[in-house]
């Protein structure tokens, strides 16, 4: 790793000569590109890519080894460079990157972690799981730094050890903070771990849940219990259906009550009714992507809903997750479905599935998460 970051050192110290020596700070603009007789802050190489993740909220973190601060504005922040071929990018094309406002700095030995997101500091490129490089580019278009992860290392996090100057492994994710490796998979129960392999800390489902009569607890790749294989009574009442899904929360979202994928069940009856034995299922093209049991989902294993309520239920990604166009079903406790929604679309009369559904992602429809559904259009 020394002999690396020597190399690039001395690639950067010669494009700064190919530059020019101006002491104009450089900058970026999709109109004019990267300007030129100019000069990036001088411990600019001192910055460092340190952790990124293809989990929750696709987290870049960025960390200085120097004992000074940094400037990074007009920086570029992208997974659209090919591995060492700067000189192949067009940062004008790349309609994904993230330009670091002017006036960023990291303060010396400090962390910066960006978040997917549309506002503020962050990135708008989704990580792949399958693997990714995430490149770092200066103001004056020289590549900073620049990490490749392989198919499964970005989950929970692939990072540096030690932080800025470490080699590249599968991390715990932690943004903001110093970098740990990962423990998930070792047999033993670390941290906040639920479960690791066949170690549950003699758990049981009982044990669990109180309303789950039998089964098996399992373990899930990121150290969580997972329930699925757990028996339970719960029900799945007629009255209840499936009353509006929404994925991408920017387009059908609602600013302060959702955040993520969601969807709404609505109680038809005039009775309470048990829900936690429902199911919720997604396909795509016939083919089921996801199905699990509403009473799998830790604090909803014996939920009720009583006549003409709404239940709203947001950012559980382990129950509902989805794409454009995909089917989202309503089954019941033999597996059947109840009713069935297109992402994203609501019914036009809540708690009927005979009626029509109408689209609540194009901004004709006002999606209504836990409220009566307002279809004024298709």
């Amino acid at each position: 790793m020394v002999r690396v970051i020597t190399l690039l050192s001395t690639l950067f110290a010669l494009h700064l000569s190919a530059c020019g020596s101006g002491s104009t700070p450089c900058t970026y603009s999709d109109s004019t590109g990267y300007s030129t007789d100019c000069s990036i802050d001088e411990n600019g190489q001192s910055v460092t890519l340190n952790e990124f993740s293809s989990d929750g909220e696709d987290y870049v973190e960025l960390y200085n080894t120097a004992d000074e601060q940094v400037d990074i504005g007009n920086w570029i922040l992208t997974d659209d460079v090919e591995v060492g071929k700067i000189d192949n990018y067009d940062a004008q094309a790349d309609l994904e990157k993230f330009i670091f406002p002017e006036g960023t700095v990291i303060a010396g030995n400090s962390y910066l972690a960006i978040p997917k997101g549309e506002t503020g500091i962050a990135h708008i490129f989704g990580i792949s799981d399958k693997g990714d490089t995430i490149s770092l580019i200066a103001s004056d278009g020289s590549l900073i730094d620049q990490g490749q992860s392989t198919d499964g290392s970005t989950k929970p996090s692939y990072c540096r050890i030690p932080d800025g100057t470490g080699d590249w492994q599968v991390c715990e994710l932690t943004p903001g903070e110093s970098n740990t490796p990962v423990n998930c998979g070792n047999g033993q129960l670390d941290g906040t771990e639920e479960c690791d392999g066949s170690e549950f800390g003699g758990l049981t489902c009982s044990d669990v849940s109180n309303t789950y009569t039998g089964g098996t607890l399992s373990c899930s790749n990121k150290c969580t219990i997972l329930r699925t294989s757990c028996t339970t009574d719960a029900g799945c009442d007629a009255g209840v259906v499936l009353n509006e899904v929404c994925h991408k929360d920017s387009k059908c979202g609602v600013a302060d009550v959702t955040t993520n994928d969601w969807f709404e069940l609505y109680n038809s009856s005039t009775e309470t009714i048990s829900i936690s034995g429902c199911s919720i299922q997604v396909t795509k093209d016939g083919s089921i992507e996801s199905q699990m049991m509403i009473a799998h989902v830790p604090n909803m294993e014996d939920l009720q809903l009583e006549p003409g309520a709404f239940m709203l239920v947001d950012n559980i990604r382990t129950l509902f997750k989805a794409a454009n166009d995909e089917i989202v079903s309503l089954l019941d406790t033999n597996g059947e479905a109840m009713n069935s929604l297109t992402t994203s679309s609501a019914l036009s009369s809540d708690g009927d599935p005979s009626s029509s559904a109408c689209a609540i992602d194009e901004g004709t429809n006002t999606p209504t998460p836990g409220a009566t559904n307002q279809c004024v259009g298709p």
